[in-house]
C-alpha cells in the first residue's frame, strides 16, 4: 500500500489564544491527521503547560 505524508501547515509561533481555520482541498483519500504541538517555555522559563492543556478543541468539519 502507498502512504504519503503532506505538510499542510508550516510551524508558526503563537503568542496569544486563537482560533485557526484551515481550508483543506482534498481530492485523494485521507485515513490519518497527525496534529504536532510543541508548548515552549516563553523566554528562558518552563514550557506554560503540557499540550493537552493548551490545545483545548480541534474540530473537523466535513463541507460538500
Amino acid at each position: 500500500m502507498n502512504y504519503r505524508l503532506a505538510t499542510i501547515l508550516a510551524r508558526e509561533a503563537v503568542s496569544a489564544d486563537g482560533t485557526k481555520v484551515i481550508d483543506l482541498n482534498l481530492v485523494d483519500p485521507v485515513s490519518q491527521f497527525q496534529i504536532i504541538y510543541e508548548s515552549l517555555g516563553v523566554s528562558a522559563g518552563p514550557p506554560d503547560a503540557l499540550a493537552a492543556q493548551c490545545v483545548t478543541k480541534i474540530e473537523l468539519v466535513a463541507s460538500l
